[in-house]
Formats: C-alpha cells, structure tokens, sequence
C-alpha cells in the first residue's frame, strides 16, 4: 500500500514499479514468480469471495492499482513463459503492523489504560496473523499452482469478538466501547475468503486461532511500544 491509505492516488505509481520488476526477472531468466494482490480487489458486496466466481470490482485507488497490476501481471506472464500466482491477503494483523490499523489500536490504547474505540463491531471479516500469511506465500511459491490464490482463515469473525478477545486477554474489557466510533454507511457486513485453493489444492491450514494470535501480538507490543514509549 502507498504512503497514507488505501484511498492515496500514489498507489498507482506502483504499477510501472511492479512490471519493471516482472520484466526484469523475466530477463535474467526467471521463471516462477508469486505477486501479492489483495482482497481489495474484489466486489466487496458479495460476502464470501471466490477467485473464480467473485467479480473483480475495487472501490478503493489501491484495489484499483492492483486490479490493474493483476490484468498486466497475467499478460506478461503468458508472453514470458514465467509460471505466476497471485496471492491475495485478506485482513492481516499481527507482529508490527502500523499501530493505527485495528488490532494494534485496540491493543495499545488497553495497554496505556486508555479506553479503545470501535465501530459497533457487526462487521465480520476474515483476519490472519502474520506470520500464517507468510507461511501460505512460502507453499504457493514452493507449488505449481497458477493464477490467482486467496490468504485468509476461510472463516470471518465479529470484529467486536476480535476486539474482545484482545480485552479479554488484557483484562480491560471495561475499556472496550463499542458503538463509539460511526461505521461507514457502505461498510460491508461480511468479507470473507474461499481458501477452496489454498487449502483444498495446497493442503495448507493456518497455525494460529484467534486467541493464540492475539497473544502473539499483545507480547509483541508489550515487548516494542511504539517510539520507546512504555506500553
């Protein structure tokens, strides 16, 4: 993602970046090659995403920057003889993740005793810590799988069931608010990932739950509070 948000126009200035890249790679003679797209890719109206059924519709100038990657991506593919996937992350957290992005925001402000504030937490999406996406890169590398892979869990969760678990382990679930943040008007109930491919043709499963995940990650920023600041 570009500096700022999913929204930033300097997103696009990735896409000559990223086929430079592939060119390049194709050049000294390269041959398997895995790019990371994202579920931002997709219609986020349809719930549970499918890499062969859902549409491909991004709302947002990253989604659109990487749609636009993913059509010159399999181009170049096919005219180079390079074996490519496209992996597509769905919602990671986990060990460094910006602190203004959802886990690490709920997690630091419990653990400066400060109350942690939500959007009323309805919305189901499918979260994976970190260190499972980097693992399901490795297998879709190391295999002969072709085209486009989802990275998820395959099952969404509520994000107020996500956020408290995070109180939960923190004892602070009187800090959690709920409801104390407005959620956009067209912020989908349901994102969540068919892992039919990277389960069912890879034989891939994710190493942590939700509760094992979380922990990793609250140890993590006990251990480095951002800007040396005790947490």
């Amino acid at each position: 993602m570009a500096p700022g948000n999913m929204q930033a126009l300097e997103n696009f200035r990735w896409l000559q970046r990223s086929i430079d890249h592939l060119l390049a790679f194709a050049k000294v003679g390269g041959r398997r090659v895995v790019f990371v797209g994202s579920c931002a890719e997709y219609d986020w109206s349809r719930g549970r995403m499918s890499e062969l059924e859902t549409p491909l519709r991004p709302s947002s100038p990253y989604g659109a920057a990487k749609l636009a990657l993913f059509t010159a991506f399999g181009s170049i593919c096919a005219a180079t003889g390079i074996f490519g996937a496209w992996a597509r992350p769905f919602f990671m957290y986990g060990p460094g993740e910006a602190p203004h992005r959802l886990v690490a925001d709920v997690i630091l402000s419990l653990l400066r005793g400060e109350e942690a504030l939500c959007t009323h937490g309805r919305q189901r999406r499918d979260f994976l810590h970190v260190a499972d996406v980097g693992d399901a890169l490795a297998a879709i590398l190391a295999a002969d799988i072709e085209g486009p892979v989802n990275v998820g869990s395959g099952t969404a969760v509520a994000i107020a069931d996500l956020a408290g678990e995070i109180a939960r382990q923190l004892d602070a679930p009187a800090l959690l608010r709920l409801g104390a943040r407005q959620a956009p008007p067209d912020d989908p109930a349901l994102i969540e990932a068919d892992i039919s491919r990277l389960s069912g043709e890879l034989g891939w499963s994710s190493k942590f739950g939700m509760a094992s995940g979380i922990a990793d990650t609250i140890r993590w920023w006990r251990d480095n509070p951002p800007n040396g600041a005790d947490a």
